[in-house]
């Protein structure tokens, strides 16, 4: 009788101990995934587009800091990782990013995803030979010419419909001043900051070979796109414009070519 009286007070301890055991580990899960939720960080995509985007810039790229900042007035961790626009583009459209930047709109983005409020202003100029026949007055100037489009840049919208109407023609390479340098594209479009940028890293000494023709044709809008495939997109995309909305009304954001909407 004591034998088994102290085998079933064994056996009801060691049930006892186990119990505690389960719940305690229980309880250890729920707090590191409540932590790990509450403070995981986000991911975004951007690519090498100085001196708004890029890995070499002091501060990651003018608009790059200042997404940093919006977030940080969200109060939401972000990482934020420099890959090839295609690559980038593509993980932020499967939802493996929750956003990339900086993108124009399109009709085709239109359908994958969500636009914040503008992030930066491009000043666009047409770009040529020094020695380039073209007289750029107005649109109809350019008719019968190539113009270079680096691969994966969205088109100027009056350039599309001109060359869907066969009015031009276009060359998609990586990088297009060496085209025009060649004798290979007769003009290309860029923002004047990113021209005066590539246009000293790319072509050095040889950077006075290629002007402007004309004054500006276009100030273009450039925005964080959120995929319409992650989760969380339209929640962040409202905290993203109200911190952005935040910063200006305070001032915090004359120097990073935002014009007030």
């Amino acid at each position: 009788m004591f034998v088994c009286a102290t085998s079933e007070l064994r056996f009801r301890m060691v049930s006892w101990v186990g119990c505690i055991c389960w719940i305690f580990g229980l309880g250890l899960t729920v707090i590191f995934t409540f932590t790990s939720n509450s403070f995981a960080q986000l991911r975004l995509a951007t690519g090498e587009y100085p001196p708004y985007s890029s890995r070499q810039h002091p501060v990651g790229g003018i608009t790059t800091e200042l997404v940093k900042r919006v977030f940080e007035e969200m109060n939401e961790p972000v990482v934020i990782d420099y890959l090839p626009w295609k690559r980038g583009y593509s993980m932020a459209l499967r939802g493996e990013y929750i956003a990339t930047f900086p993108y124009m709109k399109t009709e085709e983005r239109n359908r994958d995803f969500l636009y914040s409020s503008p992030i930066v202003v491009w000043e666009s100029h047409i770009y040529a030979p020094v020695n380039s026949p073209i007289q750029f007055q107005n649109w109809n100037d350019l008719v019968g010419y190539t113009q270079c489009l680096p691969l994966g840049n969205a088109g100027h919208p009056r350039l599309d419909r001109m060359y869907r109407k066969g009015k031009i023609m276009r060359v998609f390479p990586v990088n297009c001043w060496k085209m025009l340098l060649r004798g290979r594209a007769d003009f290309m479009i860029e923002d004047k900051e990113v021209a005066t940028s590539q246009l000293l890293n790319t072509l050095g000494d040889k950077k006075d070979q290629i002007t402007i023709l004309g004054e500006s044709i276009s100030f273009d809008l450039g925005h964080m796109i959120f995929s319409k495939n992650h989760p969380r997109a339209e929640e962040l995309l409202k905290k993203f414009n109200a911190a952005l909305e935040t910063l200006i009304r305070n001032g915090h954001v004359r120097n990073y070519k935002l014009y007030h909407r």
